[in-house]
């Protein structure tokens, strides 16, 4: 219940207590540290305008649930394992629509980040000294987040691959269950069907863009990785 909800070290211990657990905060701040590394827990990009550099640090602390990327893959996995020329039509529907709605999720994180990214370049507010410590610190810290990036796609990537062929019966299979629920609802007559993400192999060619490169066009990962470096 807390995707895109920020927690610090001292909230995570104050919720804790608050349940009964009684952990030092230290105990606390070494966990948090561990999910991270794991990849269970991802650090806040939303460092807004500090004004010192305690107060980056304090808002970087920053930690939340890793979510949307790894539901993708999850959902192109569920997809790769079923037999979509025999599937039920409206669970290949369903299956469908869980690879695209967190993927909207995913691309819109991304651009957050590295939009925020080019926030971070005109900080006129420090000194010399100051600003030279802050690049150090943020070039360490982007290239965190496109390692994280970059393990989260590149498997994404593969399984777009390997779903490429069957995109066709995928969409034409998928528009037939969304399709045969509005006609079982009685409503054929009277709704007007709004086209789903993932029911033209438009749709598909995009979402692979995104995560698969050809000859002369990197992928839109790549790009802004390379952008952001």
């Amino acid at each position: 219940g807390t995707f895109f909800s920020e927690f610090s070290p001292e909230e995570v211990t104050a919720r804790l207590w608050g349940a009964g657990v009684e952990l030092d905060g230290a105990v606390v701040a070494d966990r948090l540290e561990s999910l991270r590394g794991w990849g269970n827990l991802t650090v806040s990009s939303s460092v807004g305008s500090p004004t010192s550099l305690a107060d980056y640090y304090k808002r970087r602390n920053r930690y939340l649930i890793t979510r949307a990327g790894r539901e993708v893959r999850d959902a192109l996995a569920g997809l790769a394992a079923v037999d979509v020329a025999r599937a039920d039509a409206g669970h290949l529907a369903d299956l469908v629509r869980a690879v695209f709605d967190p993927h909207e999720a995913f691309t819109s994180e991304i651009t957050q980040f590295f939009a925020a990214i080019n926030q971070w370049q005109s900080r006129y507010d420090l000194t010399p000294e100051e600003f030279t410590f802050f690049a150090e610190v943020l070039v360490g810290y982007v290239a965190e987040r496109l390692d994280e990036i970059e393990r989260t796609s590149r498997p994404i990537g593969r399984s777009l691959v390997e779903l490429g062929p069957r995109v066709p019966t995928i969409v034409e299979r998928a528009n037939r269950g969304l399709a045969a629920r509005v006609e079982e609802a009685g409503l054929g007559a009277s709704v007007t069907v709004a086209r789903a993400p993932g029911s033209t192999a438009g749709d598909w060619a995009l979402l692979a863009g995104w995560f698969v490169g050809e000859p002369g066009r990197p992928s839109r990962i790549t790009q802004l990785g390379a952008d952001a470096v």
